[in-house]
C-alpha cells in the first residue's frame, strides 16, 4: 500500500512538473547579425526565419536608413509592390504566442495597421498608428499577424514574441511514468 501511494505521489509530481512550459521571449531584429540575408535593400520573405518560429507571406525584409530603430525590418507586400495599399502581408508563428511586441513606423501620412488573429481566424486585437512607436498585443493563442497600410508602406523593425516551448518537462513526465510502471511491475512479482 505504501508503495502504491509513493508511486502515485511521484506520478502526480511528474505531471505537475511537466505542465505547460513557458516559452522564452525572443526579439527578432531582422539584421544580418541574426540571419545574414546580404546587403540587398529589399528581399521577399517566405520561410527564411522558420528556425526562429516565423513564416511570412507577402512580406519583404528591408534595409532603410529612414528606419528610426535599427535600419532593418519587414514591410507589407512584395518588394515590387511598394506604395500599393492593397498589399497585406502575413506573419505566422509556428507555435502560438500569448504576446507580441513590435516597433513600428510608417512612411508619409499613411497608417500602419497590424491585426492579431488566433488559429481559427478570430480577431484578437487591432492596431492603427501613424508615425512610429512600440505596441504590444496581449492575447491567448496569437497565431498570426497581418500587416498593411492605407497608401504607403507599414514597417515593423523589431518583433518580440514567445518562441517554441522547451521540451524538457515532457521528458520528466516520461521518466516519472516509467518509474511508476517499473514499480507496479516489481510489486506484482
Amino acid at each position: 500500500m505504501k508503495l502504491k501511494l509513493a508511486l502515485s505521489l511521484m506520478a502526480m509530481i511528474a505531471v505537475m512538473i511537466a505542465g505547460p512550459a513557458n516559452a522564452a521571449p525572443y526579439t527578432m531584429d531582422f539584421t544580418n547579425a541574426t540571419l545574414d540575408l546580404g546587403v540587398t535593400g529589399q528581399i521577399d520573405l517566405t520561410n527564411q526565419y522558420n528556425a526562429f518560429g516565423l513564416n511570412f507571406s507577402h512580406i519583404y525584409r528591408y534595409i532603410d536608413g529612414r528606419d528610426p530603430f535599427d535600419q532593418f525590418g519587414i514591410s507589407n507586400g512584395n518588394a515590387g509592390e511598394n506604395w500599393n495599399p492593397a498589399a497585406t502581408g502575413t506573419i505566422t508563428f509556428t507555435s502560438s504566442t500569448n504576446f507580441v511586441t513590435f516597433d513600428w513606423w510608417s512612411i508619409a501620412d499613411n497608417d500602419c495597421v497590424v491585426t492579431a488573429f488566433d488559429a481559427f481566424h478570430n480577431v484578437l486585437g487591432n492596431f492603427v498608428g501613424l508615425g512610429q512607436g512600440t505596441y504590444t498585443f496581449n492575447a491567448t493563442g496569437i497565431k498570426y499577424l497581418t500587416l498593411h497600410d492605407d497608401g504607403g508602406m507599414a514597417q515593423i523593425s523589431n518583433l518580440t514574441y514567445d518562441r517554441d516551448p522547451v521540451p524538457e518537462p515532457a521528458s520528466l513526465l516520461l521518466l516519472g511514468l516509467g518509474l511508476a510502471g517499473a514499480g507496479l511491475i516489481r510489486r506484482r512479482k
